[in-house]
């Protein structure tokens, strides 16, 4: 039996186009899982499935809220505004500039060789083994790049700013096909049905690959790269 593909079902475009949440996704999942309980179990598998994703593809990349950098300080915390842990910290920027204008000026890039983490629970540091050289009229600012994984407990509901917009349009029907997978893997369910575990199973497969493949290729997509226009910010 052919089952449709995840596109929206039950969704005008406007809907589509404007996905806020994990819970805008389960309209998708509905009519495929009969006596499914919405509140709680399509929740928490699309939940789980969207965290499994982001471990698994480094996909979830964004940048860390500004930094203002002193002269002659080595130790830096790295924040984000999303519900999430810092997998890893490919590089940081520095930008210099005047700190009342947006149009900061990029003076460094500094990759793995230039800095340590040390993650202290939920708290994230930034180790410099050489203070930045600051001029003395100007201000200096770091911004990291970020892969993240998604706080399981903070995606629950329609917790709106979990994932950038475009980022939950790009890769939506992974996380679908993967709450339907394991969902309709279920023995004992009324929902049970193998053959849709199996079709979502290697539908959720297939963009978890194309995810990698695209991370690896370093290619910009909505998916791939939520950069923030101001690099100060």
């Amino acid at each position: 039996m052919d089952y449709p593909d995840i596109t929206g079902t039950g969704l005008d475009r406007a809907a589509r186009d404007n996905f806020a949440g994990i819970d805008d996704i389960i309209p998708d999942l509905l009519h495929l899982l009969p006596r499914c309980d919405e509140n709680v179990t399509i929740r928490m598998a699309i939940a789980e499935a969207a965290q499994q994703f982001c471990r698994d593809t480094d996909v979830f990349k964004v940048k860390s809220n500004r930094i203002d950098a002193v002269a002659d300080q080595l130790t830096y915390d790295i924040t984000t505004n999303y519900p999430a842990e810092i997998k890893t910290v490919p590089q940081v920027k520095v930008y210099t500039g005047d700190d009342s204008d947006s149009a900061a000026t990029l003076a460094q890039t500094l990759t793995g060789a230039n800095f340590e983490i040390e993650d202290w629970l939920e708290e994230v540091t930034l180790v410099l083994p050489v203070a930045i050289s600051i001029p003395t009229d100007e201000v200096a600012v770091l911004v990291a790049d970020l892969v993240l994984i998604p706080t399981l407990d903070e995606m629950w509901g329609s917790y709106a700013s979990a994932f950038p917009q475009p980022f939950l349009r790009r890769w939506r029907a992974a996380f679908a096909a993967g709450a339907l997978a394991s969902l309709a893997a279920m023995n004992g369910k009324p929902w049970h049905n193998p053959s849709l575990a199996q079709e979502k199973f290697m539908q959720y497969h297939s963009l978890k690959e194309e995810a990698i493949a695209k991370n690896m290729m370093g290619m910009k997509s909505g998916g791939l790269s939520c950069r923030n226009p101001e690099p100060w910010i």
